[in-house]
């Protein structure tokens, strides 16, 4: 969140920022990041560069000056901004929890293909990350 707005990010941008947060002040090698956001799947390490860009961007790294992600050329990266959680009326920031994640919001998704015909996929998606997400909770 920024001044109490959501910043929207891509799936495996937001899964890099969540692994960078998770680990925070920890040097997360490259391999590593690459291998914990796509487990199944091999890529490049420009696939890398472009969400760590893209999660500065949102963050507004350049815009505010602050580093929010600290960058060890050839090896990997450290969240080492400080983390708090939104406080509760009346209550002083508290460092976020460190738990697993217990609940996720699928949000439906926009069809932005050039006819605008897509409309099926869009809420099959959503449909489908809801019902895997339900069989993962349930166990």
């Amino acid at each position: 969140m920024r001044e109490g707005r959501p910043i929207p990010l891509t799936g495996k941008a937001f899964d890099t920022l969540r692994v960078l947060v998770e680990r925070h002040g920890t040097l997360v090698s490259k391999r590593d990041l690459m291998n914990t956001v796509w487990p199944e799947t091999t890529v490049e390490e420009n696939n890398l560069d472009r969400n760590i860009s893209t999660v500065r961007k949102a963050l507004g790294e350049k815009a505010t000056g602050r580093q929010y992600i600290e960058t060890v050329p050839r090896v990997g990266y450290r969240f080492v901004a400080q983390l708090s959680a939104p406080p509760a009326e009346g209550v002083a920031d508290s460092p976020l929890p460190t738990h697993d994640i217990s609940a996720i919001a699928v949000l439906p998704s926009a069809d932005m293909s050039p006819a605008r015909d897509q409309d099926y996929l869009c809420e099959g998606l959503a449909e489908e990350l809801t019902h895997s997400a339900t069989l993962m909770a349930c166990g």
